[in-house]
């Protein structure tokens, strides 16, 4: 005799989502990707802020959230 399974584990079982494992290539592209992202958000912030302020207050205005929610993290144990 088969033995039939709740419809509930059935549907979870063709659902489940199998992701591999990423290889040193994509690794590498997301770092990429990812500073890429960085470094336009950093300029564009930086050219922003220019409009308001000097340049150096700019960068100190640009540098500071990021600095502060990076202190939060590693208070918090986020960050090692």
């Amino acid at each position: 005799m088969t033995k039939i399974e709740p419809l509930a584990d059935a549907i979870s079982a063709e659902t489940t989502l199998v992701v591999p494992p990423m290889t040193e290539r994509a690794c590498f592209i997301r770092f990429l990707v990812t500073g890429g992202i960085a470094a336009v958000v950093n300029v564009l912030s930086r050219w922003l802020l220019d409009f308001v302020v000097v340049y150096e207050i700019a960068i100190g205005l640009e540098h500071d959230p990021a600095v502060r929610r990076f202190l939060q993290q590693r208070q918090a144990g986020l960050v090692g």
